[in-house]
């Protein structure tokens, strides 16, 4: 093998242990979202979509279909944007379209909290 031939082999294998690596729970952060909102009556089913946008590396998670107001994710620590749209089924028969939003929120500790008081949309 000539020494350019080795040189690549060696850079192939670099990158492709960069793009491989184990997730490091060192570098996480369970970050727990808790969503709020008013309403005039009792919410039967509720739905959201969530956008976690790293503004370090201007990455962004999406998790769709949830169901909860309540929700844990695994994050890089970083700082992020934190936007939340969704619909809820109240017990009187109405749907309501809700969205809110934090900004700059930083999550570097094992365990962050983040609460976002949701407004309704016309």
């Amino acid at each position: 093998m000539t020494k350019a031939q080795t040189l690549i082999a060696l850079l192939l294998l670099v990158g492709l242990s960069a793009c491989h690596l184990p997730e490091r729970p060192d570098v996480m952060s369970r970050v727990t979202l808790r969503l709020d909102y008013s309403t005039p009556s009792p919410v039967v089913r509720q739905s959201y979509k969530i956008e976690w946008e790293n503004l370090n590396t201007r990455h962004t998670t999406t998790r769709n279909s949830i169901t909860t107001s309540t929700y844990t994710d695994e994050l890089y620590r970083g700082l992020y944007d934190v936007r939340v749209e969704g619909a809820l089924l109240l017990e009187s028969g109405e749907t309501v379209w809700v969205r809110g939003s934090a900004t700059e929120r930083l999550f570097l500790d094992k365990e962050e909290t983040c609460e976002i008081k949701m407004l309704r949309m016309l």
